[in-house]
C-alpha cells in the first residue's frame, strides 16, 4: 500500500510540475551577437512564458539600435514596462559629466528605416544623481495574429554611460496554450500509473 501511495504522490508531482508555466527572464546574453540592430531584421520573441526582457548598449555598441518584434501576444489592449538605467558599475552617481539617453519607438509593423516610427514612447535622459530607473510605457491594440515591433535606441552614443534596459509586463501578454487536452489525458496517465504501481508493488511483496 505505501508503494502505490509513493507512486501517486510521484505522478501528480510530475504532472503538476509539467502543467506549470514558468515564466523565464530573456536576456540579450541568450542571442549569439545579441539582438538585431537591423530595422528590416528585427530579433523575433515568442512571449508565451517569457515574464520580461533584458537588454543593454555597452562601450562597443554606444549609440547603437536594438530591434525587437514581440509574436504569440494575445489580441486586444497590452501595456509593457520599459525601465532604462546605467549598466552596474557605471559612474552616474559619481561622474559629474555622466549623460545617458535612449530613444524608444514602437509600431504594429515592421520599421521602414532607423528613425521611422508612429508611435514614440519618449525620449530619455539619465543625468549625474538622477533616480533610476526611468520608466516608459508601451500601450497599443494588438490585433489578432498581430506583433509588437520595437525600436530601443542609445541616443547619446558615450562608450563611457553604457545603460541597462529591462522590458517587463509580459506575463499574461502570451496567447494562452491550450491546444493540448492535458487535464482530459491527466486520469488516463494516472490510472495506468495506478495500475503499474499495483502490479510493482504484488511482484515486491511475492
Amino acid at each position: 500500500m505505501l508503494c502505490l501511495r509513493i507512486w501517486f504522490v510521484c505522478a501528480i508531482g510530475a504532472l503538476a510540475s509539467a502543467g506549470q508555466a514558468m515564466a523565464a527572464t530573456l536576456s540579450e546574453l541568450d542571442f549569439d551577437g545579441g539582438f538585431s540592430d537591423s530595422f528590416s531584421a528585427p530579433t523575433a520573441i515568442g512571449v508565451a512564458g517569457i515574464s520580461s526582457i533584458t537588454g543593454f548598449w555597452t562601450a562597443e555598441d554606444a549609440g547603437g539600435y536594438d530591434y525587437l518584434v514581440l509574436t504569440g501576444l494575445a489580441p486586444g489592449l497590452q501595456t509593457f514596462h520599459i525601465d532604462i538605467r546605467p549598466v552596474d558599475g557605471a559612474l552616474q552617481q559619481t561622474d559629474h559629466a555622466y549623460n545617458g539617453g535612449a530613444y524608444v519607438k514602437y509600431l504594429d509593423s515592421q520599421f521602414a528605416y532607423d528613425y521611422d516610427g508612429r508611435e514614440t514612447v519618449g525620449q530619455i535622459d539619465i543625468l549625474h544623481g538622477d533616480e533610476v530607473p526611468v520608466r516608459v510605457d508601451v500601450t497599443t491594440e494588438v490585433a489578432p495574429g498581430g506583433s509588437v515591433y520595437l525600436m530601443l535606441h542609445d541616443t547619446n552614443g558615450l562608450p563611457g554611460y553604457p545603460l541597462f534596459y529591462e522590458i517587463s509586463g509580459l506575463e499574461g501578454a502570451g496567447i494562452p496554450v491550450s491546444v493540448v487536452p492535458l487535464p482530459t489525458a491527466a486520469p488516463l496517465l494516472l490510472g495506468g500509473l495506478a495500475v503499474l504501481g499495483a502490479i510493482a508493488c504484488r511482484r515486491r511483496r511475492s
